[in-house]
């Protein structure tokens, strides 16, 4: 098992951690933290429960050694049934891969684990939860107090045979320094946790601006963007797009940036998925229009 993660102390932990919940006559669902032995189990549950063939067993199992994650595993005995995970932005946190596996659904292990991850987070003095929603997680969240903040949109392009990749050249520490500057300012937090690990990923690329603008051309997904202008927003993206040329690609908008959609489709990608973006608590002091994209449906 995992060491206590977070802000709180061992003697908080086991208040929110390790809670029992009587679910139905006969269940007793044990709410825990994330163990390497769940990962497989757990992948398999999230694919089934998002209907993707996407595996996120890699991101599941960096959450077992980053800090900045509290990880909550709903289980019966040993068997993990379902999973949330509370990303931590210090004045702010993005709830990841909220899921339960299809076959356990219907028993309120969903509540259980959004009632343990609230908990987390007023232990922490979190102001702010964020999420993006499916339609039919909406109810759930609403039912514990987080309010509509506009949507994202999952923009995705094929993959084009026969391009030449073109690597960027990697980010100087003093680049890097501006564009955790600048994505601070960005996005209304400090998520020089999760960027930091993000940047040193050899699978990445970092394409960096002038002006602490930038953006992430990961293996699958373009995001983030981070940039000033639509000027700079598209130079960024085309140097992303540059670098993954043979994979198929998805981009993750916030609508509060319209002018992304139109540089996306511009480039051959097109809508997809809509999720409801929600808040709980106080919203962010961001400067919405600069955030052309986020990492992902899970990080911001």
């Amino acid at each position: 098992m995992t060491a206590a993660i977070g802000r709180t102390s061992a003697a908080a932990s086991e208040r929110w951690w390790v809670m029992t919940h009587g679910i139905g006559r006969r269940d007793r669902l044990t709410t825990r933290l994330l163990e390497a032995t769940d990962i497989e189990p757990l992948d398999l549950a999230l694919r089934a429960a998002y209907g993707f063939e996407q595996s996120h067993a890699a991101r599941l199992r960096s959450y077992l050694d980053t800090p900045a994650v509290a990880t909550f595993v709903a289980a019966e005995g040993d068997a993990p049934l379902g999973c949330v995970f509370g990303i931590d932005y210090r004045n702010a946190a993005y709830v990841s891969f909220m899921g339960v596996d299809p076959r356990a659904q219907g028993r309120g292990i969903g509540r259980a684990l959004l009632e343990a991850l609230i908990s987390w987070s007023d232990e922490c003095g979190i102001d702010s939860l964020h999420l993006d929603a499916t339609p039919a997680g909406e109810p759930l969240y609403a039912r514990a107090g987080f309010v509509d903040d506009g949507e994202t949109v999952v923009f995705t392009r094929p993959a084009t045979p026969g391009s030449t990749s073109v690597a960027p050249p990697p980010a100087t520490e003093a680049q890097r320094s501006a564009m955790l500057a600048r994505d601070r300012v960005a996005f209304g937090a400090d998520r020089r946790s999760v960027l930091e690990p993000l940047f040193e990923c050899p699978d990445n690329h970092v394409i960096a601006g002038d002006d602490g603008s930038y953006a992430v051309a990961q293996p699958e997904t373009i995001g983030p963007l981070i940039a000033s202008d639509a000027v700079r927003a598209g130079e960024l993206l085309d140097a992303a797009l540059a670098a993954r040329p043979d994979v198929a690609l998805r981009v993750c908008v916030p609508t509060q940036q319209p002018a992304a959609a139109r540089l996306l489709i511009a480039r051959g990608f097109t809508a997809g998925r809509r999720l409801r973006h929600m808040v709980r608590g106080a919203r962010l002091a961001a400067d919405e229009t600069a955030l052309w994209a986020r990492i992902n449906l899970g990080q911001g």
